[in-house]
C-alpha cells in the first residue's frame, strides 16, 4: 500500500506521515519525506521540471517497494496533478491525502516556500 500525504509546504505533511509510521510499527512500513529525498538525491531544482522528475523518481521507488510488500508513506508537497495521476495510474490502490495549509495557525511564516502554481486536488 502507498500512502501520500500532499499539500503546501507547512501544512502537516511530515509530522502526520512520522505518526502514522510509527502507528503501524509492527508492519513493513517506510517513511519517504521530500526534503529527506531532496537531499539524498541531490535534485535541488524548484522549477517544475525539477519538481516533476524528482516525484517521479520517488514514486518509482515507492512502487518498487509496494512490490516487494513494503506499506510506503509518502510526504511530498506533489503541487501539479500529473505527478498526482501517474502515481494514481501506477498504482489505483495509492490513498491521497490532501492537507490544507492553514496561515492562521502557523507561526513560522513559511509562506515564501509555497508553490504558487500548485494544482487544485480536486
Amino acid at each position: 500500500m502507498i500512502i501520500l500525504f500532499f499539500g503546501q509546504p507547512c501544512s502537516g505533511k511530515t509530522t502526520l506521515a512520522k505518526s502514522i509510521d510509527s502507528l503501524l510499527s509492527n508492519y513493513k512500513t517506510i517513511q519517504i519525506d521530500g526534503d529527506e529525498f531532496r537531499k539524498f538525491t541531490g535534485n535541488i531544482g524548484y522549477d517544475r521540471e525539477s519538481r516533476l522528475q524528482n516525484l517521479k523518481n520517488a514514486f518509482d521507488i515507492a512502487l518498487y517497494l509496494d512490490s516487494k510488500g513494503f506499506t510506503i508513506i509518502l510526504s511530498f508537497v506533489t503541487p501539479y496533478i500529473e505527478s498526482r495521476l501517474y502515481l494514481r495510474d501506477s498504482c489505483p490502490d495509492a490513498k491521497f491525502i490532501y492537507l490544507e495549509y492553514n496561515q492562521d495557525k502557523d507561526l513560522r511564516g513559511r509562506e515564501s516556500y509555497h508553490v504558487l502554481d500548485f494544482e487544485s486536488p480536486c
